[in-house]
């Protein structure tokens, strides 16, 4: 539980941050394969 709580902080503060970070990496990815 005290392990919870914190995960499911840190999601609702940086779900901004998580997609931009997941829009990053599929920017890569997709160059990736474009080279």
């Amino acid at each position: 539980m005290l392990q919870t709580t914190p995960l499911l902080k840190d999601i609702d503060t940086s779900t901004e941050e998580k997609l931009n970070y997941q829009l990053e990496a599929y920017a890569r990815q997709e160059t990736e394969i474009t080279i």
